[in-house]
């Protein structure tokens, strides 16, 4: 008489898995749950907080003084912009030396 082993399919594996991982995340939520003052992570201060202090005698510094003032800049008295932006500019034409692109 012959001997058949039955080879378990892939469905019944991956639901034997799935049946696995879901008991897990529900023990992890009854210990989440239930838990009772325990903590992960515990931080305790080890030592008294200071106020900031700002140690204002590096602006009395002689190479701060060096420093300039950036140019103010002019106002623009040139004409702002066009009645269609979108368009190329009439000043401009396909004969002319510049590149243009094939899109």
């Amino acid at each position: 008489m012959a001997i058949i082993i039955a080879k378990p399919k892939k469905r019944e594996v991956y639901q034997i898995i799935l049946a696995g991982i879901f008991i897990l995340l529900f023990l992890l939520l009854l210990f989440l749950i239930f838990r009772k003052n325990l903590t992960l992570f515990s931080i305790k201060p080890t030592g008294t907080i200071h106020p900031p202090q700002i140690n204002f005698s590096n602006l009395d510094d002689p190479l701060l003084k060096k420093l300039e003032d950036y140019p103010k800049t002019e106002e623009f008295t040139g004409i702002l912009g066009r009645e269609t932006p979108f368009l190329p500019s009439p000043t401009s034409s396909p004969t002319s030396s510049t590149t243009t692109l094939p899109f």
